[in-house]
């Protein structure tokens, strides 16, 4: 069986790739991964907050956190 390849080409859109281009500045690839994920943080942070308000405040606060932050 050959050794494990790391470096194989990655789909376009796989979340590796979403993940190195928004490191590399691609506010696109950012906006493509909040989209793909923004239900499923809300949901896991309803569930420990269980106001729907907060919820989205919340989920807001780590968006525009990650889209400020330094790379």
């Amino acid at each position: 069986m050959p050794p494990e390849d790391n470096f194989a080409p990655q789909a376009p859109d796989s979340d590796v790739m979403l993940v190195q281009r928004t490191l590399a500045g691609d506010q696109r690839a950012f906006e493509m991964l909040v989209v793909r994920y923004q239900r499923r943080v809300e949901r896991l942070i309803g569930r420990m907050v269980r106001d729907s308000d907060l919820v989205e405040d919340i989920a807001q606060g780590n968006v525009t956190h990650w889209s400020t932050s330094p790379r």
